[in-house]
């Protein structure tokens, strides 16, 4: 019964899961517009042409007109040309509604430094941040503090008071200095992006597929992005309604000072309309969405069903109060707003969903939103710290000379039979390399060439006996080889402060939930192989370890109790089902890392399992929120700061599928062992890189006997001549290395004058204090076999 339940989960999981990736990394064929004959260049040239370049024609004309006010107004502060100023403000930032809708290609992110939207649209701005730049005269709009330039800290310097207030703060020159340089730095935005969309142009509408990085993908995300943006930014924000949120926040909406949110609502939502339609500058409909789901099988339907929303989202935005800021009314009569925020949730299925299923459009925006860098430095940092505790620990207990230079047998991963033992000199030089490589990663020194050189070190060590595996020297591999590729010394790092790389606030989303992916993976698959009869009903192995550690302080006399196995065993079940759900949410997160620390520190204190347990506790902290992070870099949040340009990581098609590909594979590799049927912890076919974790007890005695098939003679091996015990335990119940050791017994004796050895054992193992039983056909001539990936005939079957 439970290999039937816990089957099905896996597999009902999988199949989810591959089909969420299966659409993030492919376009959809089955409903492909192309075969109707519609024609996506056309729709893209009309984009380009009379939709986003007249757009942000007309954006640069109005910052344009903004930058010669505010020269006006710096150069003779009054009331005239302030009230000339705001209004120019105003007129353009209005402009900016129907543009900012455009954050891809010449406007979208040149490695990490963040595009167009959140250069000079960012709110709500930072009040604490500008005062703190205006009183230094420090005007660096080259750092991550987006809330501290842009339209926005603009609006906040013109309108924070009342005219006459405002203009008396003008007076300070650092304020005109910082008022000319934030509207000068949206113009340089501005402008570089005009000027890129002439080259740029050719190349937007010959790339007309529908598949990551083409450019209809490209224009659908932003125009669902940005519609997005209304619904949770602009009206849930202020209301409230945002993750983590307790209440309304009403100075969080879009132009608290100007008190004009309301009026550019309308417009971004009215910019967002006419995009649908393909409704140019001059109010004629030309080739858009609208008219690419005409030509699809079910899209009339959906135009129905979308223009009737829009139709309702309108009549709720028509009914909010105009005789008030939005502010006013977020506190006084949010049910108007509360009703808006409702119909833009109902209309979020036909653009988000609806609309890219039938397009055959992957939803690709979420995956590269950008998120704060501090988890990534937080894990960077624990990782790399507990990495050379480990590095140094192995060196220190002498074990490069125990594990490795004193064997005489090596035994080794199917495929990676070419690795070898170093001389002893270069074993513990890589050793010492491993300690400056975490060294590096902990400081964000040489970041990518540190975290190259730990994998490639970490792995290589791992490969040359495959005795001493365990999951968690896996999962350290793992990471070491995501942190070569992900920009974890973005901040508070070496790199940031020698000025090769520079400091940012914000990475893509994928950065740090990769690294979550990775420990869900570890957690989920070792909680599905726990729902087996042994674990949950018998309790065991539980049942055998538990009343063996009756000694320790405290907990042991716990462990004696009949029940606590089973206890024990449900709990560790749940917990590593659920705990990264659990930390996932916020409010059970706190509760769900007391329970990381409760279970790591009982499994630290029974097992000897070096560093892993603490490894844990630390990786964990990356599902922590992006604030919880922050604050604890607070004291690093300003001290090092951007020096050069770094390249960072483009988005693109390749990183999205290679992302993907890494994926589907940690999803399906661990499952491998449900095509070789029978009890996996018998025969372990596919039971390693599957995450099961501490799962059983199990023993066995191997007695090998070599026959000179010349003579007849037959003798028995002493193990112990070739094997120290830790491998003469682990070679004696795991089926290849039985067969591993069976040959290298054979390539022994050959080499001693036997001419034709053959080679079988008489293997017994234990399974959970079962009765002993035989593992392997003690007939068999194991020089006769090889090792490979079929189905291990010769184990004998459980």
């Amino acid at each position: 019964m439970f290999k039937k339940i816990k089957t099905s989960l896996v597999i009902f999981g999988l199949l989810s899961s591959c089909s969420v990736l299966f659409w993030a990394c492919n376009k959809s064929t089955e409903n492909d517009p192309t075969a109707t004959g519609f024609d996506r260049k056309e729709m893209l040239r009309q984009y380009a042409d009379n939709i986003i370049k007249p757009r942000l024609g007309a954006l640069q004309a109005g910052v344009n007109s903004l930058q010669t006010a505010t020269q006006v107004f710096v150069s003779q502060p009054n009331a005239s040309n302030l009230d000339a100023l705001q209004k120019t403000w105003v007129s353009t930032y209005q402009t900016w509604q129907s543009a900012n809708g455009f954050n891809f290609g010449p406007a979208a992110e040149k490695g990490l430094v963040k595009g167009l939207v959140e250069e000079i649209g960012t709110f709500p701005v930072s009040v604490a941040k500008i005062e703190n730049v205006v009183k230094n005269g420090q005007f660096n709009f080259n750092n991550f503090d987006r809330d501290a330039r842009g339209f926005l800290a603009v609006e906040y310097l013109i309108f924070n008071q009342a005219p006459a207030e405002v203009v008396k703060q003008f007076v300070e020159k650092n304020r005109r200095d910082f008022l000319v340089a934030a509207v000068g730095n949206v113009k340089t935005r501005v402008d570089a992006v005009v000027s890129e969309w002439g080259g740029y142009q050719s190349e937007f509408v010959a790339n007309d597929g529908t598949d990551v990085g083409s450019s209809t993908s490209a224009i659908y995300n932003e125009f669902v992005r940005n519609y997005e943006a209304i619904k949770n930014f602009k009206v849930g924000l202020p209301l409230g309604k945002r993750p983590g949120q307790v209440r309304a926040e009403p100075d969080k909406v879009e132009s608290f000072y100007s008190g004009e949110s309301l009026r550019f609502m309308k417009a971004n939502l009215a910019a967002v309309e006419s995009f649908y339609y393909g409704r140019a500058s001059d109010g004629k409909d030309g080739v858009g969405f609208k008219g690419y789901l005409a030509t699809v099988e079910g899209g009339n339907a959906l135009i129905t069903s979308t223009e009737a929303q829009l139709l309702a989202i309108k009549k709720a935005l028509d009914a909010v109060p105009t005789n008030e800021p939005f502010a006013q009314t977020v506190v006084q009569t949010p049910s108007s707003a509360d009703v808006l925020h409702t119909e833009l949730q109902k209309h979020t299925r036909f653009f988000k969903s609806d609309m890219s299923s039938v397009l055959g459009i992957a939803i690709t925006f979420l995956f590269d939103k950008p998120v704060s860098v501090w988890p990534l430095v937080t894990f960077r940092v624990v990782f790399g710290l507990m990495m050379l505790v480990s590095t140094g620990r192995f060196l220190a207990l002498g074990w490069v000379k125990d594990h490795y230079l004193d064997a005489k047998v090596s035994f080794k991963y199917y495929g990676f039979e070419w690795v070898q033992v170093l001389p002893e000199f270069w074993m513990h030089a890589l050793h010492y390399l491993m300690l400056a490589a975490a060294a590096g990663i902990a400081l964000g020194a040489f970041y990518r060439l540190s975290a190259l050189v730990f994998f490639l070190a970490f792995t290589y060590v791992q490969l040359i006996d495959l005795s001493y595996y365990l999951n968690h020297y896996y999962f350290v591999s793992l990471v070491a080889f995501l942190l070569i590729w992900l920009p974890a010394n973005a901040h508070a790092s070496v790199d940031v402060w020698l000025g090769r790389t520079s400091a940012r606030a914000q990475v893509p989303a994928w950065t740090v939930n990769i690294l979550k992916f990775q420990i869900a993976m570890v957690y989920v698959f070792a909680g599905l192989a726990k729902m087996n009869y042994d674990w949950l009903v018998l309790a065991l192995p539980l049942k055998i370890w538990l009343p063996a550690a009756d000694k320790i302080p405290v907990l042991g006399s716990v462990f004696k109790l009949p029940i606590t196995p089973y206890i024990f065993s449900w709990a560790g079940m749940l917990y590593d089902t659920f705990i990264v759900f659990l930390l996932m949410y916020r409010p059970t997160r706190l509760l769900a890392y007391a329970a990381v620390l409760a279970f790591h520190i009982v499994v630290g204190i029974l097992f000897q399992i070096g560093v892993f347990p603490l490894v844990m506790i630390g990786a964990t902290l990356i599902f922590f929120s992006d604030e919880w992070h922050q604050k604890r870099w607070a004291w690093a949040a300003h001290a090092l700061q951007t020096r050069n340009a770094g390249a960072g990581i483009a988005n693109t098609p390749v990183v999205h599928y290679a992302l993907c590909v890494y994926i589907v594979f940690q999803l399906l590799f661990p499952l491998r062992y449900l095509a070789y049927g029978g009890n996996v912890f018998w025969h372990e076919e596919g039971y390693r890189f599957s995450w099961r974790v501490m799962l059983m007890e199990k023993a066995a005695t191997a007695t090998f006997f070599v026959k000179d098939t010349q003579t007849g003679r037959e003798g028995v091996v002493n193990n112990a001549d070739f094997l120290c015990a830790h491998q003469e335990k682990q070679m004696a119940m795991q089926p290849d290395l039985v067969l591993q050791f069976a040959h290298f017994l054979k390539d022994h004796y050959q080499k001693r004058g036997m001419k034709a050895p053959a080679v079988r054992a008489e293997v017994y193992a234990t399974l959970n204090a079962r009765p002993s039983r035989l593992l392997i056909d003690p007939n068999a001539d194991l020089t006769k076999i090889t090792d490979g990936w079929a189905k291990k005939k010769w184990v004998v079957a459980n």
